[in-house]
């Protein structure tokens, strides 16, 4: 699966066509009262779109700047009250890796019988999170990148497509005053909007230093957190500027569709949805579990629990009023961990096999 986000020279035509594609999607996702409609309404429609064959791509840098300020909106739902839970949530972390591993291991028996990938690249597609590291990791070792960044987009796809509604109908979840107040641009004071752009403007280079995971996101989204939980900030962005940038990251998740490629990924796609669905299963098992025994909110442990990206599964939970730092601690540790632990066990299978 080719990359559209990284072409270079970049297509600008096509970022404007799936910008306007995944506008006017949000405004539709809008006027049926979707849930989290900015982002799903322009995922589904440039993932519509890609599919049949428009040409679409996001451009990475832009890409980047919108994450970094999600992150730094999501940051101000970390306030002080919740310093002393942070513990806490490290044992429910660990849950949540055993899930996703179980999960993994039965993803990586269906890629190699039905989906009939060869054991370095289903181990990659299986990977419970890490998209760009195993797309790194198929490249350097040869490993058709394809096909693992194809069953990773689609397990993020159906993962955001199947919560969404499925919180609505079971948990008569909709959208929320829950989630941290979206001041509007007029009453965001100077000192307060410079607090939130050095938040994002030297979180991302400072998480990349650090080698944290997701790091355009979880940098600031930290920063963010910290400049919130010391006091230093009460403040987020302003709502309409929250909207641009689930617009964007909805485009630039379909974008991804783009130009598959070859009609030999029809059998590894088909194997992708059902492993995907698999995961998402056996996460929504895990977490219900753990929050019948811990006394946790069930759709905030089902958000933590599930495969699907930190960000997004952080604004399902702000749409829905479910708990959206709970979430992101939930998911930075898992994809911590994922990042740290599976490339050392791919190589390992790698020297065992040859």
């Amino acid at each position: 699966m080719s990359d559209p986000q990284d072409t270079a020279p970049f297509p600008w035509p096509r970022l404007a066509l799936a910008l306007a594609i995944g506008a006017a999607g949000g405004l539709f996702f809008v006027a049926i009262r979707a849930p989290l409609p900015w982002m799903l309404g322009a995922m589904v429609f440039t993932t519509a779109a890609a599919l049949a064959g428009a040409p679409l791509a996001m451009h990475k840098p832009l890409r980047q700047v919108f994450g970094a300020i999600l992150g730094v909106m999501l940051g101000s739902a970390f306030t002080p009250q919740l310093a002393g839970q942070l513990p806490a949530w490290g044992f429910i972390a660990l849950i949540s890796l055993f899930a996703a591993g179980v999960a993994g291991f039965f993803g990586y028996w269906i890629f190699r019988t039905l989906g009939r990938l060869g054991p370095d690249a289903a181990f990659l597609a299986a990977m419970p999170g890490g998209i760009n590291e195993a797309a790194i990791i198929a490249e350097d070792t040869g490993v058709d990148p394809r096909p693992v960044m194809l069953a990773h987009a689609i397990r993020i796809l159906i993962v955001i497509l199947l919560l969404a509604p499925l919180f609505r109908i079971f948990f008569d979840a909709g959208p929320s005053n829950g989630g941290p107040a979206f001041l509007p641009a007029g009453e965001l004071t100077l000192r307060e909007a410079g607090v939130l752009v050095a938040c994002a403007v030297i979180g991302f280079p400072l998480a990349r230093l650090l080698k944290l995971p997701a790091p355009v996101f979880v940098g600031p989204m930290v920063l963010s957190a910290a400049a919130h939980m010391t006091g230093l900030s009460h403040a987020a962005p302003p709502g309409w500027l929250i909207a641009l940038s689930q617009v964007v990251l909805g485009a630039g998740l379909g974008a991804r569709f783009s130009n598959l490629g070859g009609h030999g990924l029809i059998r590894p796609a088909a194997t992708s949805v059902l492993v995907a669905s698999l995961m998402a299963a056996v996460s929504a098992a895990a977490a219900a579990g753990a929050a019948l025994v811990l006394s946790l909110s069930i759709p905030s442990a089902i958000l933590g629990f599930a495969p699907g990206g930190v960000t997004e599964m952080s604004l399902i939970a702000l749409a829905i009023g479910a708990d959206p730092a709970f979430v992101s601690a939930l998911h930075i540790i898992r994809i911590g961990a994922v990042i740290i632990i599976a490339p050392k066990l791919f190589f390992a299978m790698r020297d065992k096999t040859t």
